[in-house]
């Protein structure tokens, strides 16, 4: 089984990270649809996540004993709190982009979120390991910076535009994924 895809997700996300101006010019090149960047990008670190959580959910449970149900809600909790806060963001971001005076395109609107969201991805896999991490949730923070690279590169909005467009963007995924995460925490707290 050829597991290069794992590398090249890897690469990615270090170099959206590192030089998000440069990234962003190769992701326009790429073209990638909303269907590509879930299932070749977003659900493989969704899946990592997962893995993360119900391991830091099983490592806590080594104290009070282990009950293999509620690792599965953990996990399950995760991956629902991600894919519906990216999916919304997704939609309301294609949105903005008309609002800001651009032309409405799902897979830009895609682009823009799901890479702008590797910050809050990483911070989730880091906090699903151990909670005691959570001064790290502080690295969610850049999905600014990188998103406010990508506007220019993958959107043709008027110049003046462009910052207010990013700022609301990020501010609108942060706050939708906070929010998303919270309200299924909440719920799924009634099967613990």
């Amino acid at each position: 089984m050829n597991f290069n895809f794992i590398k090249e997700i890897i690469n990615r996300c270090i170099e959206i990270i590192a030089h998000p101006k440069e990234e962003w010019k190769k992701i326009k090149d790429e073209d990638l649809s909303i269907f590509h960047l879930f299932r070749d990008f977003l659900l493989p670190l969704i899946a990592i996540s997962v893995v993360t959580s119900m391991i830091g959910e099983s490592l806590r449970m080594s104290e009070v004993g282990f009950d293999s149900q509620v690792l599965l809600i953990e996990g399950m909790r995760e991956f629902l709190s991600l894919t519906i806060s990216f999916t919304i963001s997704i939609l309301i971001v294609n949105e903005l982009i008309k609002t800001y005076g651009g032309v409405k395109n799902i897979n830009i609107a895609a682009n823009l979120v799901i890479f702008s969201s590797v910050p809050i991805i990483l911070v989730s896999i880091l906090l699903g390991l151990s909670s005691s991490l959570y001064i790290f949730g502080l690295f969610s923070l850049f999905v600014f910076y990188i998103l406010f690279h990508g506007t220019p590169v993958m959107l043709d909005l008027p110049e003046e535009r462009q910052s207010n467009f990013s700022i609301l963007s990020a501010m609108t995924i942060l706050i939708i994924y906070l929010l998303v995460s919270f309200i299924i925490s909440t719920a799924f707290k009634t099967f613990y």
